[in-house]
């Protein structure tokens, strides 16, 4: 079952043999072999753990070093959520400027300061109904 469930939802592939993308899929990558009977229990565990928190409202925290496949894990959570035909968005966390975050994430209305020449939706708005991934959250 939690083959189907990585193959199907997350990864977009109609199964991991013969790799054809299912339809409305984009950016795909699978993570694991074609046969995970041999995959590392650790990472099963791993993808264990994200098929039930995904299934929840809860936010989901995935910490490690750059390069370790935090994104693709959150895109695989977003695809096995409630949430998964809302919009993914990701936010560069170390991009933002401080002085432009709030602005930023929740938007301004025409006129709020010199340069806002129309209202602007947030990037949280824009994500309603979705998932957020917060990318380098701890250079905030």
């Amino acid at each position: 079952m939690l083959k189907n469930q990585w193959t199907d939802a997350a990864f977009g592939f109609a199964s991991l043999n013969d790799r054809r993308p299912v339809e409305g899929a984009d950016d795909v990558v699978v993570l694991c072999a074609p046969d995970p009977m041999g995959a590392d229990d650790a990472i099963l565990r791993l993808f264990e753990t994200l098929t039930l928190a995904a299934g929840t409202d809860a936010p989901i925290l995935l910490l490690g070093e750059t390069g370790t496949g935090k994104d693709l894990l959150a895109r695989a959570a977003h695809s096995l959520s409630p949430r998964n035909n809302g919009p993914f968005v990701k936010i560069n966390c170390a991009a933002l400027p401080e002085n432009l975050l709030e602005s930023e994430l929740f938007g301004y209305k025409k006129g709020a300061f010199t340069d806002a020449r129309r209202d602007k939706p947030g990037i949280l708005q824009t994500a309603e109904g979705g998932t957020v991934f917060f990318d380098e959250i701890g250079e905030l």
